[in-house]
């Protein structure tokens, strides 16, 4: 097991850079290639597919959930069966929904966002194309849920990775022949259908060896199509909640504002998730930890490992804080050659204070997922996705892009940092203990003095001083950080190892 955790995070982070590489590359080919009406469009078609998503019901995270826990490889057959039976049919009832949608408002794109009309055909025809090919890929998305929930998320960064490098290779021929936007719509479409070939193909053949592998197999309790549906219903809702923080706010900004803000932040948001890789790829490997250790009743070695996450993912997020507030705009000219899509001072300041918080309450939120309580907290991430969609309606007509990232800040404050890790503790009492000192004191006496030199060093022109400068900041963040973490760091990373062997 420790050697097979070891290759899932080396190949996670080994995909991250590789991704963040291409990803550093791609977006301004693409802003410069298409212009920054286009390049809006991209974010909000992006958005579009991510409440399209929800077709899917939770489905391939519930069955893969199940799967883990299941001991007889014929109820696993069944479940993945009954889970692409279902993906299928809901992927027919939205092709007959969208159907519908289209013969009763021929305008729908308008309802999307505020699209001029000089290029409205266009982005009708690439939304549409987008949608067509995310529909053929939806029920084959169970395969690679599959393969993390196998201790093969390995396998699973292999196949984003060439699928990347696919795309990439996709935006280069199109910029080589000189294509349109609809065009590459079509040829990316059909392009990221084979590592779902693929995926499928390396899950079952990992499946066949470990079902051979094993001598005896223990009989489970069938496993139902209502059962499935029940335990992907909350999974559903916590997507719901989701879903309106993470792939609102574009659409809030297309409607409100227009496609080029839109540009703006969706440049400052693909940096943000380039960054947010750091923590999700880690829990990716670390997720399927919890319920097994939690089978094997291992509960010390699973809190020692949840008290190191707590203590780390924190310092991880205070970093990010910096690189947003303070390098996010010499950073994003250089990248992008472009000087209108900085989206402003206090965008960066609210998303870097966003990211620390979600750094802090991504561990116990993920344990709960991990743990099948989804339908113990579905009313929080509902509660937080109705309170960002309200503040940011509000906000955005007030002061502009930034309204929308405030929101999301305040929101998720309010919800999933105070409230998950109290949730945590009333579901499994004294196991899990999240410690709001240790966030605040590192918030007050570390993050916050370093965001105050951060934001005399912002007045400085680029240059060898200014780089100075932030070095020292960066290692005054680091030394006091470490202090205020103590001796702790060290006999944590033990335990963890002792955790993963």
């Amino acid at each position: 097991m420790r050697n097979k955790s070891i290759k899932n995070i080396t190949y996670s982070y080994g995909s991250v850079i590789i991704t963040s590489l291409l990803g550093f590359v791609t977006l301004p080919l693409s802003l410069n290639y298409f212009g920054k009406d286009l390049f809006g469009l991209f974010s909000i078609t992006g958005d579009t597919l991510a409440y399209l998503a929800l077709f899917n019901f939770g489905i391939p995270w519930a069955a893969a959930t199940i799967f883990a826990k299941l001991n007889s490889q014929l109820e696993q057959k069944r479940v993945i069966l009954k889970a692409l039976t279902l993906l299928f049919v809901f992927s027919f009832l939205m092709i007959i929904s969208l159907f519908i949608v289209h013969l009763l408002f021929p305008n729908w794109v308008h309802f999307i966002s505020n699209i001029s009309a000089s290029i409205t055909p266009t982005a009708k025809l690439f939304i549409s194309i987008s949608i067509i090919f995310f529909i053929a890929r939806l029920p084959f998305s169970l395969f690679s849920q599959l393969l993390i929930f196998i201790n093969h998320a390995y396998v699973a960064k292999i196949i984003d990775v060439f699928s990347v490098v696919l795309n990439f290779i996709c935006l280069l021929t199109v910029i080589y022949f000189k294509l349109t936007i609809v065009q590459y719509a079509f040829i990316s479409g059909v392009v990221s259908l084979v590592p779902l070939i693929f995926s499928v193909m390396i899950f079952l053949q990992v499946w066949k060896s470990t079902s051979l592998a094993q001598s005896l197999v223990a009989e489970d309790q069938v496993v139902s199509y209502r059962h499935l549906i029940e335990s992907s219903f909350y999974f559903f809702l916590n997507s719901i909640g989701t879903l309106l923080v993470w792939n609102t706010d574009s659409l809030v900004i297309s409607h409100y504002l227009g496609l080029g803000e839109t540009a703006e932040y969706a440049v400052m948001f693909k940096f943000f998730t380039i960054l947010f890789m750091i923590i999700s790829q880690l829990m990716n490997v670390i997720n399927p930890l919890y319920p097994k250790l939690m089978k094997e009743g291992r509960q010390e070695e699973l809190a020692k490992l949840f008290n190191m996450m707590i203590k780390l993912f924190p310092i991880i997020g205070g970093v990010v804080f910096l690189v947003m507030f303070g390098v996010y705009k010499d950073f994003v000219l250089l990248w992008t050659h472009n000087d209108r899509v900085f989206i402003g001072y206090l965008s960066c300041f609210a998303m870097g204070l966003y990211y620390y918080f979600l750094c802090s309450s991504v561990v116990p939120y993920s344990v709960l997922m991990s743990l099948n309580y989804s339908k113990e907290i579905y009313l929080l991430t509902l509660c937080d996705a109705v309170i960002n969609l309200c503040l940011s309606v509000y906000l955005v007509t007030k002061i502009g892009v930034a309204g929308v990232v405030i929101a999301t800040l305040i929101a998720h404050v309010l919800m999933l940092f105070i409230l998950v890790p109290i949730k945590l503790n009333k579901l499994i009492p004294n196991l899990f203990k999240f410690d709001y000192l240790y966030v605040v004191k590192h918030l007050v006496l570390v993050v916050f003095p370093s965001g105050v030199f951060v934001f005399f060093i912002n007045a400085l022109p680029l240059g060898a001083y200014k780089v100075s400068l932030w070095v020292m900041v960066f290692l005054f963040y680091m030394s006091m950080s470490f202090i205020i973490l103590g001796r702790r760091i060290a006999i944590e990373t033990k335990n963890l190892v002792k955790v993963l062997k």
